[in-house]
């Protein structure tokens, strides 16, 4: 099974550099693959996602998307270096001139969340505190991003036994997802506040 972390991009087929099918087939298998990771079944999402190609060069929101997608999956399954690796990927190519810092903010979460897992704690505090700085001011989208990020620094901050910044963050997120009317956010943010 091919992955969609492909160290050497380009080569892309003819088909991705003049859009066609080949962008579509990937659009569908990222729905199925967002899909299944929203469902907790991230193994069948990186294999919907194994024969993808990643349009980095035609599509590269698409690229991002099918990036943050395996990266999600491979980190609960416990693939943590390639979720890193893919994050690293998606956070370099968020610094192209197309994507927003909303969507740079989203990268840097991912690669914080990721290294989290790795234990790499301090590292993903910093990386939070960089994606929360952002998106201090942004609309609906910004406000999702900083409530992942509030929720994900608060779990940092309780590795770190640092009660009361967990007690701040987790407090942030949960109001931004009530806010956002996202109940499993802020589920995930109430958590944090216990």
């Amino acid at each position: 099974m091919q992955s969609a972390a492909f160290l050497d991009l380009p080569p892309l087929s003819p088909g991705f550099v003049h859009g066609g099918a080949a962008v579509a087939e990937t659009v569908a298998a990222l729905a199925r693959a967002d899909r299944l990771v929203a469902a907790s079944r991230y193994a069948e999402a990186v294999e919907t996602l194994g024969d993808v190609q990643v349009p980095a060069l035609s599509a590269p929101d698409v690229a991002m998307r099918v990036l943050h997608c395996e990266a999600w999956a491979r980190m609960y399954l416990g693939d943590l270096d390639t979720a890193e690796a893919l994050c690293e990927r998606a956070r370099d190519l968020a610094e192209g001139e197309l994507f927003t810092n909303v969507e740079r903010a989203e990268a840097l979460f991912r690669l914080a969340a990721v290294r989290l897992k790795m234990n790499r704690v301090g590292n993903a505090v910093s990386l939070l505190g960089e994606s929360l700085r952002l998106v201090e001011a942004g609309g609906i989208s910004a406000d999702r991003v900083r409530a992942r990020a509030f929720e994900w620094r608060a779990r940092c901050y309780v590795v770190q036994r640092d009660w009361e910044a967990a007690q701040a963050d987790a407090e942030a997120a949960v109001e931004l997802a009530d806010a956002l009317g996202d109940p499993r956010l802020a589920g995930l943010a109430n958590m944090q506040c216990s």
